[in-house]
């Protein structure tokens, strides 16, 4: 497998098919069809541009001949085509491209704000040290180009395994770029992640940052929501009928490891209780940073031919109670066959002060309290 089907299957599986953009042409206003970066993630404020460069056929090579290839192939060219990528976004007010479920989406630069640029080699083992712990390039025009081997990479994604928290992450390292330029450069990746996982944004980099790595614990199992999200069900209510299912999946995989726990609990809890048929009140949480609010509404089998409606009442009414301005909700019905019916519902709009609605939960509210709780992200062991 070449190093573009590696990185592109990656990216879709920890950044889903329906952010993933890795056949990328973008035809101008004159018809011309240009070439663009060869992967795009993007999922609203959560965007990367990727540009991927292999090294092939570097039999009787040397060190030399390496260093030149990473000049010219990944210092020069890539990092050109990653600014020329940002300027046709910024330049073009419609940018459509195919994201890898076949659907046309336009990521134009109003869209697609503050996105990552990542430069990641596949070199020979011949490549010169100074040249494998090169780290980053700087442009007078896009910024920071964060330049990565191929397997640093696949370890970060292996040890961050959200979106947000990559995002995150290349946050952090420029950070690191900025207050500490090149000796960055001198600490081997995995001292970098370290660093961002002990959350340590003001010691110099280092190789003792590590540890952190050996000691995470990582208790994948507690918040994993890979498997329910890459199946997610179609059936979907809201106003109108059914919406788009990329607003639900995007507002989850927008989601850190401890949020996802917290959603991945409640879920469980409602499923559970469908599936004993049981009437209990609903479970929820919000997630400020996202401004997001979250329902899980378990329902007996009596009263399914009504979950449509119960379903948009208590989405309705848990995003006027937690005041915010999206609000998903997801209903959890027994079929009968050892399996529990789930259907989705998504609602966006800003909060506005209601004085009936107010009278109304006042008079007959139907939740549980909801507490503020500070979750700790990363555990060590």
């Amino acid at each position: 497998m070449n190093l573009e089907d590696k990185i592109n299957g990656l990216n879709e599986h920890f950044f889903f098919k329906e952010f993933t953009y890795s056949k990328n042409t973008f035809k101008r206003p004159d018809g011309q069809e240009v070439e663009i970066a060869d992967s795009i993630v993007y999922l609203d404020e959560i965007s990367f541009i990727f540009q991927l460069k292999e090294r092939n056929n570097t039999f009787h090579s040397t060190e030399e001949k390496e260093r030149k290839w990473f000049k010219k192939k990944v210092l020069k060219l890539a990092t050109k085509q990653i600014r020329d990528t940002v300027s046709y976004i910024r330049d073009y007010k419609n940018v459509v491209l195919s994201n890898n479920k076949g659907h046309s989406i336009d990521i134009s630069l109003d869209k697609l704000k503050s996105p990552h640029k990542i430069v990641i080699h596949k070199s020979s083992e011949l490549l010169p040290q100074d040249c494998q712990n090169t780290k980053f390039h700087i442009s007078d025009s896009v910024g920071i180009i964060h330049i990565v081997q191929e397997h640093d990479y696949l370890g970060l994604v292996h040890y961050l395994l959200t979106p947000s928290e990559v995002f995150e992450y290349f946050l952090f390292r420029g950070m690191l770029v900025y207050k500490h330029g090149n000796n960055v450069n001198s600490i081997p990746e995995p001292a970098l992640l370290g660093q961002y996982l002990a959350g340590d944004e003001e010691s110099s980099p280092s190789v003792k940052f590590m540890q952190h790595i050996a000691q995470l614990n990582r208790e994948v199992e507690s918040w994993d929501m890979t498997g329910i999200i890459k199946l997610f069900p179609d059936r979907m209510v809201g106003e109108g009928g059914a919406t788009d299912y990329y607003f639900i999946v995007k507002e989850i995989a927008k989601l850190m490891r401890n949020e996802l726990s917290a959603f991945k609990q409640r879920f469980m809890l409602s499923w559970n209780a469908a599936k004993g048929d049981e009437s209990v009140l609903p479970y929820r949480f919000l997630v400020p940073r996202c401004e997001c609010s979250f329902l899980f509404l378990p329902l007996p089998r009596s009263e399914k031919e009504n979950r449509r409606d119960a379903l948009i009442n208590f989405t309705y009414a848990n995003k006027y109670d937690l005041k915010s301005t999206k609000a998903i909700g997801a209903s959890f019905v027994a079929s009968g066959d050892g399996w529990q019916d789930v259907e989705w519902c998504y609602i966006e709009s800003p909060w506005v002060q209601d004085d009936e609605f107010d009278k109304v939960l006042r008079e007959n509210y139907p939740f549980r309290e909801v507490k503020e709780k500070r979750i700790g992200r990363y555990g060590f062991d």
